[in-house]
């Protein structure tokens, strides 16, 4: 059905344009050159993921349909409406408990399910174990930013353009991100917690929990190196103080004799 997939100036820096002329497509670049950022803005792009778009830094983004339709967007087509999430009464409760950024991904990642369904988003039970508040409450809020004014979220010609990628591609997209190691019995998974980015997953992604350990790491040897800069003055000091004691001893002893 997809014929390619394109991003300009990524990174601010290349271009990128994947033809999809075979039943299999391998990617093969350095370290860093960008492969899981395509690979991810691919999966956003075709699965309607317009949080994970926003993070993307990129000029302009599409596809090639085999029936020469092309639909693309450039970046500022994914801004939200700030202005119209920002005026509800209870945003302003939501963004001291949540931060503004974890509620946009919110309202984007509740899309993806039907109203009566909401529940089923990660993003959406991780903010009700955060708020003290009924669930029907978010529920609401939620319902009449993404419900009352649908296209409100991003402009209209985006969610039109959204929209025509699902009927063009009315697929349901497997994606398995790049993983480093799985550290437990596969039988464990069956115990995670819904599945939700912020619980813990004994399969981890990315450099995610490498950037915690690292940071603990780091936090345990300043603490030591202060702990041990603190006892090697001190003895210093014990020993200036026991060497001038000696001295001051012999002094005596020279002025008695």
């Amino acid at each position: 059905m997809i014929k390619e997939f394109y991003i300009n100036n990524l990174f601010e820096e290349r271009n990128v344009r994947i033809p999809f002329d075979t039943e299999f497509k391998i990617i093969v670049a350095e370290n860093g050159y960008g492969k899981t950022t395509i690979l991810n803005s691919f999966y956003a792009l075709v699965s309607g993921d317009v949080s994970k778009l926003r993070k993307v830094v990129f000029e302009k983004i599409g596809l090639l349909f085999t029936d020469g339709t092309e639909i693309s967007f450039k970046k500022s087509d994914f801004d939200a409406d700030l202005e119209y999430i920002k005026g509800h009464h209870f945003f302003e409760h939501l963004e001291s408990r949540l931060g503004e950024d974890f509620i946009l991904e919110l309202i984007d990642d509740v899309r993806k399910y039907p109203m009566s369904q909401m529940d089923r988003s990660g993003l959406f039970r991780h903010a009700m174990r955060e708020l003290d508040i009924p669930s029907s409450i978010l529920r609401d809020y939620l319902r009449e930013v993404r419900g009352s004014s649908p296209n409100r979220r991003i402009n209209g010609n985006t969610q039109d353009k959204l929209n025509r990628i699902k009927e063009k591609f009315p697929l349901k997209t497997l994606y398995l991100p790049t993983y480093r190691r799985v550290e437990e019995d596969i039988r464990a998974f069956s115990s995670m917690r819904g599945g939700s980015r912020y619980s813990h997953s004994s399969i981890n992604f990315g450099m995610g929990d490498v950037s915690v350990s690292i940071e603990k790491i780091t936090s345990e040897i300043l603490s030591s190196s202060v702990e041990w800069f603190s006892k090697i003055n001190g003895q210093m000091l014990s020993q200036l103080v026991g060497g001038f004691s000696v001295t001051q001893d012999m002094k005596d002893s020279i002025s008695s004799s």
